[in-house]
């Protein structure tokens, strides 16, 4: 059906707002079932319904059947089963294992980068635009995340293009990768403890990032400025995950690329349910040829975006973990519509 988009009336959008509940305990025991054939068996059964079958249904059938494989991919690799929504999910674990990983704030030891999934974080570096990013109060304040091994230059170049008039703040992670100060260009950092942590730890990290992001905000931002949160990879993660934490301090959200927190650890997501009332605009744009990032968690992400949020999803053909300028045009072209920037060049 066609609506006044909330941000900008002059501006229709289409949008169709679907409430779907998946009794999750036939996902459990299909899993409990299926496990015993090998430990690939049902995410290889969800994905292809996800990335082959999908695709050829129509939109509704799509909507209902994304929901579906996503919930057949969690509850296998649960090792247990969901009770409630997608979002912010309680575990229940079988026979009590792994109890203790899922109770406190901070989990295990990492391989990757020295420290705890979880461990508080403090952000200390900022690149501030033009007149200390107060050069244009009247519009949203961007507030931008890198990657992997990035730094607070790199996503920070992209408002050249989608919002040049804007003002923006681009923060640097708090974590230097191992290794990466030897590199050419100097050291990279990283919001997590690992390029892409999973499960719970994914859970801990994210909540700690998006914790320390949004504790920087209420220190150095006026309480009364707009603020759009953007970011690439990890930090479109973020994007989204500063949404179920605090999604009153923010105006929209730009994921490039992200992924989604599962929501095993109680207490990380605590703002799901308020969330999803709040219409907050969305953009989120992903490649087709991502090497990186599972092209199901992709579809789970858009799946929950669609359920909890104003969403507008962008796949791009023959597109890797990178961003290029068919992605630019649209998402310059969504925040002209939201209001959020002029859309002048």
């Amino acid at each position: 059906m066609d609506r006044s988009n909330p941000w900008n009336p002059n501006v229709k959008t289409e949008k169709t707002r679907r409430r779907i509940t998946v009794d999750p305990e036939p996902w459990s025991l299909l899993s409990s079932r299926l496990r015993p054939f090998g430990g690939s068996c049902l995410p290889r059964l969800s994905y292809c319904l996800i990335v082959i079958a999908l695709p050829r249904m129509g939109a509704l059938h799509y909507a209902v059947s994304t929901r579906i494989a996503v919930r057949l991919y969690r509850a296998f690799t649960s090792g247990g089963r969901y009770r409630g929504g997608m979002g912010n999910a309680e575990a229940i674990s079988d026979g009590g294992k792994g109890a203790e990983d899922r109770t406190g704030l901070i989990g295990r030891e990492s391989t990757a980068v020295p420290g705890r999934f979880g461990d508080p974080l403090t952000v200390e570096y900022a690149l501030y635009s033009r007149k200390e990013a107060a050069a244009n109060t009247s519009r949203p304040l961007f507030l931008i995340m890198h990657g992997w091994g990035s730094n607070e230059e790199d996503v920070a170049d992209l408002m050249r293009y989608v919002a040049p008039y804007n003002d923006s703040i681009s923060l640097r992670a708090p974590m230097v990768v191992p290794g990466s100060e030897k590199g050419m260009f100097g050291p990279g950092y990283t919001w997590f403890h690992d390029m892409r942590p999973e499960r719970e730890d994914l859970d801990r990290d994210g909540y700690a990032a998006a914790k320390a992001i949004d504790e920087w905000v209420g220190e150095h931002i006026p309480a009364d400025r707009q603020i759009v949160v953007m970011g690439f990879s990890q930090g479109g993660m973020l994007a989204v995950h500063l949404l179920r934490v605090n999604p009153e301090r923010y105006r929209a959200s730009v994921c490039l690329s992200g992924f989604l927190a599962p929501g095993l650890v109680e207490g990380t997501a605590p703002a799901d349910v308020r969330l999803a009332d709040l219409e907050k605009p969305v953009f989120f744009g992903f490649g087709s040829e991502d090497t990186i990032v599972p092209k199901y968690e992709f579809r789970a992400l858009a799946a929950w975006l669609d359920e909890h949020t104003w969403l507008q999803a962008h796949e791009y053909d023959h597109l890797d973990h990178s961003v290029d300028i068919r992605e630019l045009n649209d998402l310059r072209q969504w925040l002209a519509d939201i209001n959020v920037s002029s859309g002048l060049m």
